[in-house]
């Protein structure tokens, strides 16, 4: 159809705030790109180590979406940071029994 896009892109590269913080199993991690590139988004502890590496690899533009499974994690403070290009982004996560 005229005037209609043939494919929806992000305009520009985001990580969306977590749905479920607290969480108790899990949540979806989304996240969009404006272009290809390398994304790196990883899990660590309120002392800065490195729990989970969610993705670190090219990706092309594009809206996605990777769970974050938290089952037998203690609970606590994690930070969840996403790096893409000259983009950063650090969200707090709140892991409940």
């Amino acid at each position: 159809t005229a005037g209609v896009p043939e494919f929806n892109y992000p305009d520009s590269i985001y990580l969306a705030n977590l749905i479920q913080n607290p969480v108790t199993w899990g949540t979806e991690v989304k996240y969009g790109l404006d272009r290809r590139g390398h994304v790196k988004i990883v899990l660590y502890d309120v002392v800065g180590r490195v729990v989970k590496t969610l993705i670190n690899e090219e990706q092309e533009r594009g809206y996605y979406s990777v769970p974050l499974n938290t089952e037998g994690m203690p609970q606590g403070v994690y930070f969840l940071r996403m790096r893409a290009g000259e983009y950063q982004k650090t969200i707090k996560l709140v892991k409940l029994l």
